[in-house]
């Protein structure tokens, strides 16, 4: 699986790379390279550990089965080339405005809005406004409104109101209002509002209050207040008041008030 930094050493030393791809067969089509070449490149990654973002370490990888006689003399130099490209995608400094870039957060850094970016890594920053763009790890950021934004891994991030936001996975996340968002895995998040979100699988996600939420599988969620939410399959889902919730399936769900809950299988769910 290709990450990264990715990157083509050719033959002669040149160092080709495109930050927005980490594909090296995407590389290769877009550099019009022949894949059949077969001894004409190597494909390399520099793979970062983000925990330190003023000393960056990195784990160099050769991705071929075989490494080349020629390559050895354009190691070092391959090195040094990816770890300049990594440097000059950090944000060291507060910005007003990202636009159309692939880049890296570096803590206590503000940015007011981000715009068609690709964010590899968020430090301890603080974002107001995304949107159309895709955050890879959102580290522990505190984003204000991620609006459209796709977010591969929301890690230990706050985010205020995620909007029509795509959400991986969501992690550790705190989110205060989902709004539209679509949550493939709410991991161990804290939801204050579901609002109209979709959430495919909630784990072990503490939501405060469902609303209109869709929910394909509670999992071992804790659920405060149901509200108007549909909840698919409930499984071991800890829920104090369902309220007009349409549930189709309790699982081993324990339910504390029902209230007016349309709830269609219950045969296991604990109801109190």
């Amino acid at each position: 699986m290709c990450n990264f930094l990715s990157a083509l050493v050719k033959k002669n030393g040149d160092v080709l790379i495109n930050e927005w791809l980490d594909s090296h067969e995407d590389l290769i089509d877009y550099f019009e390279l022949k894949k059949d070449d077969g001894n004409q490149f190597v494909r390399v990654e520099m793979i970062p550990d983000f925990n330190d973002l003023k000393n960056i370490k990195f784990k160099f990888k050769i991705d071929e089965v075989f490494e080349p006689d020629w390559f050895g003399e354009y190691k070092e130099r391959t090195i040094e080339t990816l770890k300049s490209k990594l440097g000059s995608l950090i944000v060291r400094e507060n910005t007003p405005v990202l636009i159309g870039r692939v880049c890296v957060i570096d803590n206590n850094i503000e940015v007011t809005r981000i715009s068609f970016c690709k964010v590899i890594h968020c430090g301890n920053c603080e974002i107001k406004n995304m949107e159309r763009s895709e955050i890879k790890y959102a580290g522990n950021a505190n984003i204000e409104h991620t609006n459209d934004t796709t977010i591969k891994n929301a890690g230990h991030a706050q985010i205020k109101n995620a909007g029509h936001a795509k959400i991986g996975y969501a992690n550790y996340a705190q989110i205060e209002n989902a709004g539209y968002a679509q949550i493939e895995n709410a991991g161990y998040a804290q939801i204050k509002y579901s609002g109209h979100a979709k959430i495919e699988y909630a784990n072990y996600a503490q939501i405060e209050n469902a609303n209109y939420a869709q929910i394909e599988n509670a999992g071992h969620a804790i659920i405060k207040y149901c509200d108007h939410a549909k909840i698919k399959n409930a499984g071991h889902a800890q829920i104090e008041n369902a309220n007009y919730a349409q549930i189709e399936n309790a699982g081993y769900e324990t339910i504390k008030n029902t209230n007016n809950a349309t709830i269609k299988y219950s045969e296991n769910a604990t109801i109190k």
